[in-house]
């Protein structure tokens, strides 16, 4: 019997039995996401996965620090990858380029994208919210690990990622989501 032959009745009494679904569909084979992340349109966006991390102040001028890490399984073969971070960023300092910091990503260890480094010139303080983005190559079905990095481009001194301002705690968000292939 077609499942949508099946009324009430028949639900309330018990009747419908395994014969019955079988002859319809069966349920048992429709699986969990897979069906629907397989029918997804090109383009769309299968899932995401958020890292964040709170207040951290730095004093790297020589070599990058990671200030965040976030990991996403795929789902799906040929999916790719959108990364993207805000990175709330303060800094006091003086100097040519002392308020300014590089910004990079990695993937499982390899650098994928660097980021020119946002900031000023000359000032004795900054404050701004750097965002960035990166879209993968197709990938494998698997595990990936991102990692951002971050260091004083000239001088001494220390930044901070993420500070509380004007009372209310910020964060430093890594946003991954799988894209339909």
């Amino acid at each position: 019997m077609p499942i949508s032959q099946i009324n009430t009745n028949s639900i309330a009494n018990g009747a419908v039995v395994a014969a019955d679904l079988a002859a319809g569909a069966a349920l048992s084979n429709l699986g969990t996401s897979q069906l629907a992340d397989a029918n997804m349109a090109p383009g769309s966006v299968i899932q995401v996965v958020e890292a964040s991390v709170g207040a951290a102040t730095y004093t790297n001028y020589s070599s990058y620090a990671d200030f965040v890490t976030g990991s996403i399984t795929t789902t799906i073969a040929n999916s790719r990858i959108l990364v993207t971070m805000n990175i709330p960023y303060y800094v006091s300092g003086s100097g040519t380029w002392s308020t300014s910091f590089y910004v990079r990503l990695r993937e499982n260890g390899t650098v994928v994208s660097g980021y020119e480094h946002p900031g000023v010139q000359s000032a004795s303080e900054f404050a701004q919210v750097v965002s960035t983005s990166f879209l993968s190559t197709s990938k494998a079905v698997g595990t990936y690990t991102y990692v951002g990095q971050s260091k004083g481009t000239s001088g001494s001194g220390s930044y901070t990622l993420a500070r509380t301002t004007d009372g209310d705690a910020n964060r430093v968000r890594l946003l991954m989501m799988e894209i339909a292939p």
